[in-house]
């Protein structure tokens, strides 16, 4: 969860500072300063700017240069909604038809949304809940839910932090399946599409099989890409 505690309640932020944190929370598979040493230079040529696509995300939001931390939160939202939030759509609508099920996502109901959209940020996160570092924790989300909940279900249930549905991936990439990754990421065919540098691959596999850095997501993404 993004840390909103830096910014006061009755003061100001310029804008393009808390796009710069977005952009770091989402900049996590390769750093800029590595995108020169992932790309072959006809890949690089004809780059754009990542920020260019964040800010054209949040471009409809622009009314004014400053916000306070309500307006913080629902930029936040806005750009998961319209960024991270489709692929979600695409995971639970492919893997269910896959296995010849109907499934129901009940809180995106559309009039739903547009209440919730409405409500003060104090009704979606407790912002007087940051731990002693300063950072909010899972459980301080979904305020309205939770209190909603109370009575219905246990509270073990209504305090406990948001878990996600992670596959093991980290340890998938290692061991059995190395073989396999570099025959199919290192291969004379992937070479020579042009589009990745084999040695910042090579680099990234090393890296992982030896438990240096958890490089899982990039690696899924070289292999779906592949």
């Amino acid at each position: 969860m993004m840390d909103y505690s830096s910014i006061p309640e009755n003061k100001t932020a310029i804008i393009f500072e808390f796009d710069d944190v977005l952009y770091r929370r989402w900049q996590r598979m390769v750093s800029v300063a590595d995108r020169e040493r992932l790309f072959t230079p006809e890949v690089l040529s004809g780059m754009g700017d990542p920020r260019d696509s964040l800010q054209e995300v949040l471009t409809p939001l622009v009314g004014t240069r400053r916000l306070n931390r309500e307006k913080a939160l629902r930029r936040a939202l806005y750009f998961e909604a319209k960024t991270f939030l489709h692929g979600l759509f695409v995971v639970e609508d492919k893997l269910s038809m896959a296995h010849g099920l109907e499934t129901r996502v009940p809180f995106l109901d559309n009039d739903l949304v547009d209440l919730v959209w409405r409500l003060p940020a104090s009704y979606k996160v407790n912002m007087d809940g940051a731990a002693s570092n300063g950072k909010f924790l899972s459980s301080d989300g979904k305020v309205v839910l939770r209190q909603a909940m109370r009575g219905v279900i246990p509270e073990s249930v209504l305090r406990a932090n948001k878990q996600g549905f992670s596959s093991p991936d980290e340890s998938w990439y290692r061991y059995r399946t190395t073989g396999y990754i570099r025959e199919v990421l290192l291969s004379e065919r992937s070479k020579e599409r042009g589009y990745f540098q084999p040695e910042y691959v090579e680099k990234v596999i090393d890296e992982h099989v030896q438990g240096k850095v958890n490089h899982r997501l990039l690696i899924w993404s070289f292999l779906c890409f592949e």
